[in-house]
């Protein structure tokens, strides 16, 4: 769009129109971006300054650079997030209870089981352009976990339908924001927005007789199923920042919104956990 030369800096001003179904590296950003450049001493231009509409999700500090790992310790990193370990899944009930029959001294209820393929198909119709019979959470900070929590909602087998999400179906309805798991047009619980509460509540034991979501934690991306959910936290504080849905596992693509797209795993940079949603429990 625009391209400003002074002696040894220059500014450049790009309009980038990516295709929609593919993932890019994240610092190929949709819309306007902005680089400011500087002559080195062998007179080379270098990029200094890059400033575009993922930038906050994926470079915490202009100033802070992570620190680059040795071999030895990169193949370790490596191994352990991409390695099958089951001994390291961690299930958020009792196994028993997934047979859906009533069971001694429990509430009668039904299990409805998590469809991937649901998952993922909701996650590309709604990847680019959100669902607007749910809210946005831009506000909060982002709408990654709202989207992740809307994926989830429909592989557990909702309807995309407005009657369904005022209904509450396949959620669990709460009187305060500090409880349930649940979203409409006009807000949802923090359980459902928050990246935090979302793992926290997801992945919290469930006694037989509580509503909701049942989860299998397991420890790389390799045995995240397609539909499954993965947060990053990009600055190593243990405090996660976003949370995407695996789409295709084949190449480990991620559907993700704020900023609405796809990434590949490779992409994301920080410390990792996953969970693949199992089913969900209505007491009926």
């Amino acid at each position: 769009k625009s391209i400003d030369i002074k002696n040894d800096y220059a500014k450049v001003v790009l309009e980038i129109n990516l295709d929609e179904q593919q993932a890019y590296p994240p610092f190929i950003s949709s819309g306007k971006n902005v680089f400011e450049l500087r002559k080195d001493d062998n007179s080379m231009w270098k990029i200094v300054e890059h400033e575009y509409i993922s930038l906050r999700m994926f470079e915490s500090s202009k100033e802070k650079l992570l620190s680059e790992k040795k071999k030895d310790e990169l193949f370790k990193t490596i191994e352990k997030e991409y390695i099958i370990d089951k001994t390291k899944e961690y299930k958020n009930y009792n196994q028993d209870e997934e047979q859906s029959g009533v069971v001694v001294l429990s509430l009668p209820a039904e299990n409805h089981y998590y469809s991937s393929s649901r998952g993922v198909y909701y996650a590309n119709k709604y990847v680019e352009n959100r669902n607007t019979k749910f809210y946005e959470a831009s506000t909060s900070g982002g709408d990654c976990t709202n989207f992740a929590s809307q994926v989830s909602w429909y592989g557990f087998g909702a309807n995309d339908t407005t009657q369904d999400i005022s209904n509450k179906v396949m959620m669990v309805p709460g009187s305060t924001y500090t409880e349930g798991w649940y979203a409409g047009s006009g807000g949802g619980s923090r359980n459902w927005e928050s990246v935090n509460y979302f793992w926290n509540y997801m992945t919290g034991y469930k006694s037989i007789d509580t509503p909701g979501p049942r989860v299998s934690v397991v420890s790389s991306v390799s045995s995240l199923n397609e539909g499954g959910i993965m947060q990053i936290d990009f600055e190593y504080d243990s405090d996660y920042d976003h949370t995407v849905i695996l789409v295709d596992k084949d190449t480990l693509k991620f559907a993700q919104h704020s900023y609405n797209g796809y990434y590949y795993y490779s992409d994301y940079s920080g410390s990792k956990r996953f969970f693949n949603p199992s089913y969900f429990r209505e007491i009926l």
